[in-house]
């Protein structure tokens, strides 16, 4: 996958402290827009809600979707959670796919306990549950599921429209216009070793908005995931484990009613996201019974319109019988 470079300039640029609007004033990539306010990119997730046609997808680094984070009247405080506006995708037939992750150590210790959420959320779907996807990646091998822990944070709707950067659907995050830095009003932390800013992040988390192919490209990255994973070790692994992993979580972490939290588990690849178009053939096919055929293949892939990458070239191969193409 090849993904707009100023992009992933963009995105790399998060983690500077001290990021600010002039920062991003230069995007060379038409369609492209920077969001730094909490606030405004909720607002844009509840827009993007209210007029999603078909499909989302959500990559998440984790979610605390019954926190009322969204305004359903511009400017008043939040009184919808993200639960609130999947439901009411999911009652005009969207789909809705939330790639998180879980593993046997950063998920546990950190405390997020998605699976428990993710089944409150399976359950509040109720007879809508069919159009709600749900699954947590293990990582693929052994070791990797002792401390895999994405950060995709991405989201895109209907593969028109995506945001990519540093904002999750979870408390701390509703910044404002007025949003002062450092803010007086948090607890005072001494500066040290494990807190070398004090009480403050040393950055601003700020969302990346795309659209065109390169929101189809952001899509793509659950498309493959959710495939990938469904054909792994790891989904194999998971499964057989579910009921171990239910009973670690009730003795070990005390997890709210997790000998019931896997009912939705049985469900992760029962709906995989549809392939999206990475390219189109064009074949045709010359030749007789005296004479070897000759196939004529273009190959022709989406552009990514972007002053930092070279458009993609339309490939055309001649192949005869019996001859392969790598």
């Amino acid at each position: 996958m090849r993904m707009c470079a100023a992009v992933k300039r963009l995105v790399l640029g998060l983690l500077v402290a001290g990021l600010g609007g002039d920062a991003f004033s230069a995007v060379p990539c038409p369609g492209t827009e920077t969001i730094d306010c909490g606030m405004h990119f909720f607002r844009e997730i509840y827009e993007q809600f209210q007029t999603v046609q078909s499909e989302v997808a959500i990559m998440p680094y984790f979610i605390t979707p019954r926190m009322k984070i969204f305004s359903s009247v511009e400017g008043q405080p939040p009184d919808l959670t993200l639960t609130d506006l999947i439901i009411q995708a999911l009652k005009r037939g969207v789909h809705v796919y939330i790639l998180g992750w879980d593993n046997s150590a950063s998920e546990k210790f950190l405390g997020f306990h998605q699976d428990h959420e993710y089944q409150i959320l399976f359950e509040a779907a109720g007879k809508d549950s069919e159009y709600l996807h749900l699954m947590l990646d293990t990582g693929r091998r052994v070791i990797a599921s002792v401390y895999y822990l994405p950060h995709i944070k991405s989201y895109a709707f209907d593969r028109k429209v995506a945001y990519v950067g540093g904002i999750d659907f979870v408390e701390n995050r509703l910044d404002t216009p007025q949003h002062i830095r450092p803010n007086p009003l948090l607890v005072k932390v001494p500066v040290d070793e494990r807190h070398p800013t004090g009480n403050q992040k040393p950055w601003q988390d700020t969302m990346i908005k795309v659209t065109g192919a390169v929101a189809q490209h952001v899509a793509m990255v659950l498309i493959e995931r959710w495939w990938t994973y469904c054909a792994s070790e790891g989904y194999v692994r998971s499964e057989f484990m579910r009921p171990m992993s239910a009973v670690l979580d009730n003795i070990m972490w005390h997890v709210k009613d997790s000998m019931q939290v896997s009912e939705w588990k049985k469900f992760q690849c029962s709906h995989k996201p549809a392939p999206a178009v990475l390219g189109v053939l064009d074949i045709s096919i010359a030749g007789g019974e005296n004479t070897p055929r000759q196939h004529q293949v273009t190959i022709m892939t989406p552009q990514v319109q972007s002053s930092g990458l070279e458009a993609n070239p339309k490939v055309q191969v001649s192949l005869r019988s019996g001859q392969h193409l790598q």
